[in-house]
């Protein structure tokens, strides 16, 4: 049985990191991922799909739906939004957190789980960029990894049939959320501690059994995925657009950047700093290191399998933060027995972790957008009042860069939106001036080109929103 106390922690701590990553959620600028996932569930909302679509209503072969279709649920209770597109990331990384304390607890001591639960939320790189504060499908997939690890772990330990299932079922959804690195992740950590697990009198029963579960819910799992797209696309489409550009191209290195061979040290030099020298300590204190071997794998399955790829980015590392977040804390707490030790080392690294946090990119204190419909989403969202809607003829852009795209989006988002007053004050959106046209009521918003049509904003709001805006059009 669980006890009350570790429940109660395991609540506080869900409720307060979610609250603290979940502050200043929509100021961070989109990220290109952000704005083409985000782009393709408001695609699917309005053209009332289940899976998610590009703009021409094509499936997005890109990911896999799972992390989108939480996403679109997100979007559909709270309206579309950067808020509520990063809000299951959010939401994902709590759970992680919880999931780490619970297992830290139980197996390493209370002070061990909670320390590995805040080293993993706070750390700096994967609250940044496409991480745990970001619309990608990261999170979820960090989530789904970690608990089919810790699954086997408990599975090991105690040998419980649902145990076994736990880490089924999380690698198979695993499965539809990313690539199929995750199972790579996992696998290698399953093979690589066999053994010494074995010597510890922990051996993964039934290995065989386990092993052809857990590989065959995933490929059963993906296989399913790719049966899907092939229906809606074909085959070809498939095998071009996604096994050969997404997955073939990027381990050969001809899609993404590159990088040299100490990329993934010096990520992780950067996240954790001097945390890193925790471990080392416990080696040189020559205490019990039976669980080290564990943790060590954990902790580098992700960044050497990402580094025997050609093309390195530094969220593939992600999936072994939980392992690092966890050896970190094992580590505080193994190096002496002395409470009072424990406890100031505890103190000092989560200190350490806090000087460490970049507070104002993670946080900044003023949204960030690249034009000015960000903007307009922003003052127009937040005011019942305001009604955005496009003229009759109105066309939107080609999209060529980023901020157009991003521009497109915050646009789409606003049409969504609707009226949510019953007398608002109506702002129109037209790709050309109509004669007799007030410059004070008009507003270019964006020109992606230097010839064409632009688009511009007629302000039904006595000329408020242009003096929010910007200068008035000429």
């Amino acid at each position: 049985m669980i006890s009350r106390r570790r429940i109660a922690t395991a609540v506080v701590l869900a409720v307060g990191i979610a609250l603290a990553l979940s502050v200043r959620l929509d100021h961070p600028g989109l990220h290109t991922d952000e704005i083409t996932y985000m782009s393709c569930v408001l695609e699917s909302m309005v053209q009332e799909t289940v899976f998610p679509v590009q703009g021409n209503g094509a499936l997005f072969l890109n990911k896999p739906p799972l992390s989108l279709w939480m996403m679109r649920l997100s979007f559909e209770a709270l309206g579309p939004s950067p808020f509520a597109a990063r809000l299951p990331s959010v939401l994902a990384a709590a759970g992680t957190a919880v999931v780490l304390y619970g297992f830290g607890a139980a197996v390493f001591g209370e002070m061990a789980g909670i320390l590995a639960a805040l080293i993993f939320a706070f750390t700096p790189g994967i609250l940044k960029l496409h991480g745990l504060r970001s619309a990608t499908p990261d999170a979820l997939e960090i989530l789904l990894v970690t608990c089919a690890i810790i699954g086997l772990e408990f599975w090991r330990r105690r040998r419980r049939p649902w145990m076994l299932a736990c880490l089924v079922v999380c690698l198979a959804a695993s499965a539809w959320v990313k690539s199929p690195f995750s199972l790579a992740v996992f696998g290698v950590y399953l093979l690589v501690t066999e053994l010494p697990a074995r010597r510890a009198g922990r051996g993964t029963p039934r290995l065989a059994l386990t092993i052809g579960l857990a590989a065959g819910a995933w490929l059963l799992a993906w296989l399913l995925w790719l049966g899907v797209l092939s229906s809606a696309t074909s085959t070809d489409a498939v095998g071009k657009r996604l096994l050969i550009q997404q997955y073939a191209q990027r381990i050969e290195g001809k899609v993404g950047v590159l990088e040299g061979p100490w990329f993934y040290l010096e990520s992780l030099l950067r996240d954790f700093g001097p945390l890193l020298l925790l471990p080392i300590a416990w080696l040189a204190s020559r205490r019990n290191h039976r669980e080290m071997t564990g943790l060590a794998v954990w902790a580098l399955a992700a960044p050497v399998l990402a580094t025997a790829s050609a093309s390195k980015l530094a969220w593939y590392a992600y999936l072994s933060y939980p392992g690092i977040a966890l050896l970190l804390a094992v580590s505080a707490q193994e190096i002496s027995e002395r409470k009072a030790f424990r406890a100031a080392l505890a103190a000092a690294s989560l200190a350490a972790l806090a000087l460490w946090l970049p507070v104002r990119a993670i946080w900044p204190e003023q949204a960030e957008y690249r034009g000015l419909p960000g903007r307009l989403w922003e003052i127009a969202s937040r005011d019942p009042e305001i009604e955005v809607v496009p003229a009759p003829d109105f066309k939107f852009l080609r999209q060529s860069v980023d901020a157009d795209r991003e521009s497109r989006l915050f646009l789409r988002m606003l049409f969504r939106r609707g009226a949510v007053s019953p007398d608002p004050c109506r702002v129109t959106l037209v790709n050309r001036l109509p004669p007799g046209t007030e410059p004070e009521d008009a507003l270019e918003l964006y020109r992606p080109l230097r010839r064409g049509p632009r688009i511009w904003m007629i302000d039904g709001c006595n000329g408020w929103l242009v003096e929010q805006l910007g200068q008035p059009a000429g």
